[in-house]
């Protein structure tokens, strides 16, 4: 286990901020309040922070450059459907069909967050409706254009595959015409007369005048449900296979290791169809203010999808854990995540792009240490980026994975890689990895990785080094780049 021990210098940032405003963030921004009732968050000031020396470390993450022991690998999707001795039915009756399932739509008003927290959109479902209700003052109106006709559209997915087996969309309604709280009512079709498996619904928004989205994985919704399965009775929930409660914990529970001990809150409140995840990070003087509240809306759908991937248990190589950050795109959770983040950034003040970079990569850096081997029971797993964030820790490669997602899908204009090292570089008994990034629009300090196609900066991803810095102990040169595979559509 190598460790790098590195003080945190106090430092500050000198002259005016660059009158330079993300494309497209104004309107962006306001997804930073997650979907949830339009209420604005009461922003909190933290506990300055007191220490000037943290010990980092560049180990934990290179089991991979090891001996590779045959080892196993995670169970494969189960499917819930098959867990119960429920037939299924041929046909419905008309009161199987209107049988409702009730949402909890009270507000939470102790999330430790500072402001309450309106539990859902849904109100209501059945197997052949869903009942939304439409706050005119939601910030996610925001994102709409006011004068332009929508409808809310209902994909009907299969839980464990994602594939889609009905559909369904509400009347429609212009935004601006909204001046009170609406009950909109969106009638659902299955493709099939009855799943076999356990579905969800998912909820977006779409301009009227578009085609349905058939066949298309969204990946930012208005609101998903919990599971549910068609019994004769009509639909009945089903328990997730990965259910995380509600808690809010103290960062230093969630780190394994004693000489990475970030300090900050981190809250997880398990919501219909999903969990919405804050973290309240400190960080040292001399590097941005996290902002304490920063909500994700993680899809429970997707966060079991990812701990039921068939993936190796075996150390994989640093290029094949690329793919990690490509699929996050490809089901449309990368650009949702980049977009938290990176709006975060906006509303404490960030305007310049080195800026920007440096608000996320102290983001990321900020998160609880965690050895696979203690907090997966792996001795290798790789985690997508929501499952970082709903998990609320993980080591190098989960935070070179998360911080890669950010910057791809935001507005910085810079291509992004992994570098790798091994053992040897590290000057430890573990390996590393760690971002590789080449700004378009603005430089850094430090050395370059010339990579014949550009030129590469290194960001640390596990402690509070700014971009462009190498940690001391860590020979840059000795590095391998790994190009990260576009997304069909792009990032």
């Amino acid at each position: 286990m190598g460790l790098l021990e590195h003080s945190l210098l106090h430092r500050s940032f000198s002259g005016e901020p660059a009158a330079w405003i993300p494309k497209n963030l104004v309107k962006e921004m306001f997804t930073y309040y997650l979907f949830f009732g339009g209420i604005m968050p009461s922003f909190t000031s933290r506990r300055a922070f007191l220490s000037t020396a943290l010990i980092g470390t560049l180990a934990g993450c290179a089991e991979y450059f090891g001996d590779e022991e045959e080892g196993t690998t995670a169970n494969t999707n189960t499917d819930m459907a098959a867990e119960t001795d429920v037939s299924q039915p041929q046909t419905l009756t008309d009161e199987a069909r209107k049988h409702t399932i009730s949402v909890d739509t009270e507000p939470f008003e102790d999330t430790g967050i500072g402001f309450e927290l309106p539990a859902s959109h849904v109100r209501k479902y059945s197997y052949e409706s869903i009942e939304v209700r439409i706050e005119p003052d939601s910030p996610l109106l925001g994102l709409l254009e006011s004068e332009t006709e929508y409808v809310i559209e209902a994909l009907i997915l299969d839980y464990s595959t994602g594939e889609e087996v009905g559909h369904g969309e509400s009347e429609k309604f212009v935004p601006s015409e909204l001046n009170e709280p609406t009950h909109v009512a969106v009638e659902t079709v299955f493709y099939v007369p009855i799943p076999e498996n356990v579905v969800t619904y998912y909820l977006v928004y779409r301009e009227a005048s578009h085609p349905p989205t058939v066949g298309r994985f969204l990946g930012e919704p208005l609101m998903a449900t919990n599971p549910f399965r068609v019994t004769e009775e009509g639909i009945e929930q089903a328990t997730p296979e990965h259910e995380r409660e509600s808690k809010t914990i103290d960062y230093r529970d969630l780190s394994t290791q004693e000489y990475h001990p970030p300090t900050g809150t981190y809250s997880r409140i398990n919501v219909e169809g999903g969990y919405l995840v804050y973290f309240s990070p400190e960080t040292p003087s001399w590097a941005p203010k996290i902002q304490s509240e920063m909500p994700f809306y993680i899809p429970k759908m997707t966060y079991d999808k990812w701990k039921n991937q068939d993936r190796p248990r075996v150390p994989e190589s640093a290029a094949e854990r690329t793919r990690y950050i490509t699929e996050s795109f490809e089901i449309g959770m990368g650009n949702h995540i980049a977009n938290i983040i990176n709006n975060s950034g906006f509303q404490q003040g960030v305007r310049s792009p080195e800026e920007l970079l440096e608000y996320i990569s102290t983001f990321v850096q900020s998160l609880p240490y965690a050895l696979d081997s203690i907090s997966t029971g792996y001795a290798d797993y790789s985690r997508y980026a929501s499952e970082t964030l709903v998990d609320a820790q993980g080591d190098c490669v989960d935070t070179s994975i998360l911080l890669a997602v950010a910057i791809l899908g935001g507005p910085l204009m810079a291509d992004v890689g992994l570098f790798s090292y091994d053992s040897d570089a590290t000057g430890a008994d573990a390996g590393h990895i760690a971002v590789a990034v080449n700004p378009e629009n603005f430089s850094l300090d430090g050395p370059t990785f010339n990579t014949g196609s550009g030129r590469y900066h290194y960001i640390e991803p596990t402690a509070f080094w700014r971009p462009g810095e190498v940690p001391s102990q860590l020979r840059f040169d000795q590095g391998a780049f790994h190009e990260i595979q576009e997304p069909e559509g792009g990032f």
